[in-house]
């Protein structure tokens, strides 16, 4: 007697998006588990294969166990990662934490602070979300005010100090 054929079909893996390199493998009729992904993909996860590259087909996961009755490609599928943005506000307030996903604009508002002028972040936070975590710190420009003094009806002789400008906790000396 002689022993059954068992088919066996050839198994690709393409990266879809992603980067490096996976052999096909041999893919027996009876079952075989698939090779685990070794394709990478900036900003991005890998999230399990698919028959399709949409992601529209049968989805299959890492290391299943798979038969195929034809040749077949597996479509890696990528879901993009979420990164922080630790935001040290140096004195003033808003939000210490923002997430954004990888690509994403990175819309963060303004630290606010009483007696100063926001001037930015530090070091300056990019347009678009890298595939790392960002930390940036406040900075500040004190806000100039204009002090009038008034003698009222006298006059001060020694100095003229009639108009000064100082700013926002800044140390007033003695004038007189």
């Amino acid at each position: 007697v002689e022993a059954p054929t068992i088919q066996q079909q050839t198994l690709s893996f393409n990266e879809n998006g992603g980067t490096g390199t996976m052999d096909p493998m041999v893919v027996a009729e009876t079952g075989t588990a698939i090779s685990t992904n070794r394709f990478t993909c900036e900003g991005f996860s890998f999230a399990g294969w698919n028959t399709q590259a949409d992601g529209t087909g049968l989805a299959v996961a890492d290391g299943a166990v798979v038969s195929l009755a034809a040749d077949a490609t597996l479509y890696a599928q990528w879901s993009t990662n979420v990164y922080v943005v630790t935001l040290d506000n140096n004195g003033g307030s808003g939000p210490d934490e923002l997430r954004f996903a990888y690509g994403a604009t990175v819309s963060v508002p303004d630290s606010v602070r009483d007696g100063y002028t926001f001037a930015g972040w530090e070091p300056a936070l990019p347009e678009t979300m890298p595939s790392s975590n960002l930390t940036a710190m406040a900075s500040w420009t004190p806000n100039p005010y204009v002090i009038t003094f008034d003698a009222a009806g006298g006059s001060v002789k020694r100095y003229n100090h009639q108009n000064q400008v100082w700013c926002y906790h800044q140390q007033a000396t003695r004038i007189i």
